[in-house]
């Protein structure tokens, strides 16, 4: 199950559950996704990251890259330079109702800090193909699973920092 925070057309939020993200999307499409305030069915996804549903007493732990990580050897086209500081970023991630924790790491990849905390569950935006996901064999060698969340467009890095070099 994935909870989305939603805004209608006369800017009421809102949250709803959805079996996964292409069930949103279908049922977006088809107007069956309205808001219970005011019935409007012209609803979209309000900025913010989907939150999945807790079966267990688990414990979310974001780990963001810290601003002096040292890049990757074959840095992915998309990758750009960290656009707010280390210290926001983490507050702001904190703030996050769905997260209990945030650790940031300095090396290359999150496996050290993968290896280290041992997550049951790792969560990670759809960027890459799941083998290509860090960590996903530790995660999985424990019995454990990775989910792999869409990607919102328009909300990455590369596309926040695309549009401020075309604002004149």
């Amino acid at each position: 199950m994935i909870r989305y925070n939603l805004v209608c057309d006369k800017r009421h939020e809102f949250e709803s559950w959805f079996q996964n993200s292409a069930a949103y999307d279908k049922q977006e499409k088809r107007g069956l996704v309205s808001c219970p305030l005011c019935g409007s069915a012209k609803v979209e996804k309000a900025i913010m990251a989907p939150r999945l549903a807790r079966k267990d007493k688990s414990t979310p732990i974001v780990a963001p890259a810290e601003e002096a990580a040292p890049a990757p050897a074959t840095p992915a086209p998309s990758q750009v330079a960290m656009i707010s500081p280390q210290g926001e970023r983490g507050e702001v991630l904190a703030a996050l109702a769905s997260v209990d924790a945030v650790v940031v790491f300095s090396e290359d990849t999150a496996a050290d800090i993968i290896r280290r905390i041992q997550p049951d569950i790792l969560v990670k935006g759809a960027d890459l193909p799941a083998d290509q996901i860090v960590g996903r064999d530790i995660v999985e060698a424990r019995g454990g699973r990775v989910v792999i969340l869409p990607l919102e467009p328009g909300y990455s890095t590369s596309s926040i920092v695309e549009r401020i070099r075309n604002v004149r």
